[in-house]
């Protein structure tokens, strides 16, 4: 009777770890240079945005002292109307900037999740990009996305922009609704009284936006650093096997 066969020789490679319960596993795609243009455009736009905010609020101190000096004749209805105007324009032009910023955010942080996602890492590109335009969910949606880039390791900074930013809008929202509100009061006390407010609204939502930017500046490098050149898991003995969540 012929002997045995022998047992086959262990493998030359490890076996690969259990799959964690809930993971879900992603299409990769290839590791490409981050978009550090878009990146530095992205901090440029926003302190141009934490300067015409500023000067939001100065035309909004401006144009308080114009109505109280028109109350008293020592201002003329022109007077008024420029003042109004500036408020307006401005107020405009920071809308434009935010936009401006949502799309150069959305072509960076689709390249940045993608490389997340060649190294391993959770997310979805196509969201990260579009949750900058979708109304309330940008809040919270494009940031998700990209603290799942980076393995949710190291976000504090993420966490602390997405914060600022959060307040600095909604304050200058609400400032907003405050111009060209003249028939809503019936004394001229009480309508002075609500263009300090707006005035006072602007001045901290810019302190605020201020805050976010540099706070952005830092975020948007580290996620770079990490979706590109960070450690990927497993340290890339099994490419292709997503990070374990939590």
């Amino acid at each position: 009777m012929p002997d045995a066969l022998p047992p086959p020789p262990p493998p030359s490679f490890p076996p690969p770890p259990p799959v964690h319960p809930g993971t879900t596993f992603t299409q990769f795609s290839p590791l490409r240079p981050p978009l550090a243009g878009a990146r530095k455009a992205i901090v440029v736009l926003m302190w141009v945005a934490v300067a015409g905010l500023a000067a939001l609020a100065w035309a909004a101190f401006a144009r308080k002292g114009t109505i109280e000096d028109y109350f008293v004749n020592r201002s003329s209805a022109d007077d008024v109307d420029d003042a109004d105007q500036l408020v307006v324009s401005l107020s405009t032009l920071n809308v434009a900037l935010t936009v401006a910023i949502a799309i150069l955010l959305a072509v960076w942080s689709y390249r940045a999740v993608s490389n997340g996602n060649a190294r391993g890492r959770d997310g979805r590109p196509g969201l990260a990009a579009g949750g900058w335009f979708i109304p309330i969910g940008f809040y919270w949606v494009s940031f998700g996305q990209l603290r799942k880039a980076m393995g949710r390791v190291g976000t504090a900074a993420i966490g602390w922009w997405q914060l600022l930013w959060i307040v600095s809008t909604v304050l200058a929202g609400v400032g907003r609704t405050r111009v060209d509100t003249d028939e809503r009061f019936q004394t001229q006390d009480d309508f002075v009284s609500d263009l300090q407010t707006q005035a006072v609204l602007f001045t901290v939502a810019a302190v605020l936006l201020a805050g976010a930017t540099v706070f952005a500046g830092r975020a948007v490098k580290l996620v770079d650093a990490v979706t590109t050149t960070g450690p990927s898991w497993p340290d890339s003995q099994y490419p292709g096997i997503p990070e374990h969540p939590g």
